[in-house]
């Protein structure tokens, strides 16, 4: 069995003494010699992280957080009373939300207190 032309690469020959992926590397008109992606990555790229590797060099949690932002942000107790007191004045739930970028709903149960008590606990 002939191997690949191309230095450091062991794989079985397809075509012009080229493996299959270096072949069509050649095809394409890209450069043959760039090495090839490597897989095996075993571990998730982040510092002190020991899970396995699920995607991007990152375990799925990792891969996951950098993925997408959440949905949601926990509102300081200053957010919160600003918001009561803003609505207090008269600023309606549709101008809090675009303020404060949530949900006319969300500006409605903090100022109504059923997302934040008065004593700063979610509940």
């Amino acid at each position: 069995m002939k191997s690949c032309s191309v230095p450091g690469c062991a794989r079985k020959v397809r075509a012009r003494g080229l493996c299959d992926s270096h072949y069509q590397r050649h095809r394409r008109g890209q450069t043959v010699t760039t090495p090839l992606r490597s897989y095996g990555i075993t571990g998730c790229s982040v510092d002190g992280c020991a899970r396995e590797h699920a995607a991007g060099g990152l375990c799925y949690y990792h891969w996951s957080q950098a993925r997408k932002p959440s949905r949601w942000r926990q509102r300081t107790p200053a957010e919160v009373k600003e918001m009561r007191q803003l609505h207090s004045q008269g600023v309606s739930f549709e101008e809090l939300a675009r303020r404060f970028a949530c949900a006319p709903s969300t500006a409605a149960r903090i100022c109504k207190g059923w997302s934040f008590r008065e004593d700063g606990r979610e509940g």
